[in-house]
């Protein structure tokens, strides 16, 4: 497995505080195990850069194949700097996972590029359980990106 850079290191620390930025949050429930931990590691990390709690919106979705539309819709809304995707896929038997995958990547993408919101893919492609379940920390990389991002952006 690759390892995660820690963005602390190489960026400045006015791009490291999120203590103006409003953060969304889309959640897939298919895997929650898996999912409600990365949340947990999401919020956690925002908290510890400045995000205020109270500018940290969570919505659910059933699973990862709703997670570009919703994105979508709470980026059309103006009221976050950016949103943060979160969701499992893992690979089965079947083509189902292929279908799943590249189209919420591919949904993710889209919509950040026609909204100009941050759209951060936290969507873990994995072979099994076991893989998707040592990457959850991972969450913490992609609130941390949010953060960058939303900053570079605003300092454009």
């Amino acid at each position: 497995m690759a390892e995660k850079v820690n963005l602390d290191k190489f960026f400045e620390k006015n791009l490291l505080d999120g203590t103006s930025l409003r953060i969304g949050l889309v959640v897939s429930m298919f895997n929650n195990e898996i999912t409600n931990k990365m949340y947990n590691f999401a919020l956690d990390s925002l908290m510890e850069h400045g995000v205020d709690k109270n500018n940290i919106k969570r919505v659910n979705v059933p699973g990862a194949f709703e997670l570009p539309l919703i994105c979508k819709k709470m980026a059309e809304t103006n009221k976050f700097d950016s949103i943060i995707a979160l969701g499992v896929v893992i690979k089965g038997d079947t083509d189902h996972y292929d279908f799943v995958a590249n189209n919420a990547s591919n949904g993710i993408a889209t919509s950040s590029l026609s909204t100009g919101i941050p759209i951060i893919f936290g969507l873990l492609t994995t072979e099994n359980y076991k893989q998707a379940k040592d990457r959850i920390i991972d969450a913490k990389y992609y609130a941390t990106t949010s953060i960058i991002v939303s900053n570079t952006i605003k300092n454009l």
